[in-house]
């Protein structure tokens, strides 16, 4: 079965887990509203919303997939589905800082300390799922009302995709870049043992990272079924090989800058306190996410003007 044909069926069904998760944001909210009330209560409230969050993990996912595959086939509706992927991946960025807002505020209430930062944050994320999922729900309804429209060309659509990937790299850099210097804030704090990074750190830059090898991974398999086709997008191949050789020459300069001004401004160098590989490991993300962003950022240029 072709994925025209499947198009249909995917959007009632991201119409249908969207009317879910919107409920699910109406009952969270309710819950906030009396967040003391709330963990004096039997767990099963708050784990109704940790289940909404995994429950919002698949339909987003779903929902960009949808996504992605409209765009073949509806072209007026290019833009806004670009926007909506947009809205999709710092909603499902935010869904690890809910998490873990949600977390500290069981733990934090638990230990006596206050948990009203934490719940300002979560609330403010849920405002972008709130318009992540109304977006869907208004950009999916459209579609299905809208007048039968004949396919766009491969070409046409190579050429969204590619798009679509590199302005969810900036995206996801940008917020990946955010965790990663909020992280190394904490050098600014007099770092000691019992705050080192632990294991479980790792899982927001997976977390972030996800929409982008997502929708690469669409792209990868398009480029290889166009080679095994015998068709060669001459541009695109030359506006990838001049963002990775930019992205290179720019990254390394701006990564050594960033290095300097971070281990000699910080009073836990200057001090002479030992850092353990737990904070060094941090560099590795930090330049994942700038090579991303400069990569992005220039593939998308050199599309656009040439």
């Amino acid at each position: 079965m072709c994925m025209k044909t499947l198009i249909k069926p995917l959007l009632w069904i991201c119409i249908f887990l969207s009317a879910i998760n919107l409920i699910w944001l109406v009952f969270s909210s309710v819950l906030y509203s009396d967040i003391q009330g709330t963990l004096t209560r039997p767990p099963i409230y708050l784990n109704m919303i940790y289940c909404g969050l995994l429950f919002l993990i698949l339909n987003t996912l779903l929902i960009l997939f949808t996504t992605i595959h409209s765009l073949k086939i509806l072209k007026r509706f290019f833009i806004a589905g670009i926007l909506l992927i947009i809205l999709g991946v710092l909603s499902f960025s935010g869904i690890i800082i809910h998490y873990a807002c949600i977390l500290d505020v069981e733990h934090d209430f638990a230990d006596g300390y206050g948990i009203a930062p934490e719940i300002k944050t979560a609330s403010a994320i849920q405002i972008i799922h709130l318009l992540f999922l109304l977006f869907a729900l208004i950009y999916f309804v459209l579609i299905l009302k809208s007048p039968e429209n004949p396919a766009l060309s491969k070409t046409v659509f190579r050429e969204q995709i590619f798009v679509t990937m590199n302005i969810t790299g900036i995206v996801c850099s940008i917020a990946g870049l955010y965790v990663v210097l909020h992280y190394f804030s904490y050098l600014n704090m007099g770092i000691k043992g019992s705050h080192l990074l632990k294991n479980y750190d790792i899982t927001p830059f997976i977390f972030i990272l996800l929409p982008y090898l997502f929708i690469t991974a669409g792209w990868v398999i398009r480029y290889i079924k166009d080679r095994l086709a015998g068709v060669i997008d001459e541009k695109q191949t030359s506006d990838i090989n001049r963002s990775g050789m930019i992205a290179m020459l720019v990254s390394l300069p701006l990564l050594l800058i960033i290095m300097f001004k971070t281990f000699l401004g910080t009073p836990v160098v200057s001090h002479g306190i030992y850092i353990t590989g737990t904070i060094t490991i941090l560099w590795v993300p930090l330049y994942l996410f700038l090579v991303i962003l400069i990569f992005s950022s220039s593939a998308l240029y050199s599309f656009r003007n040439k």
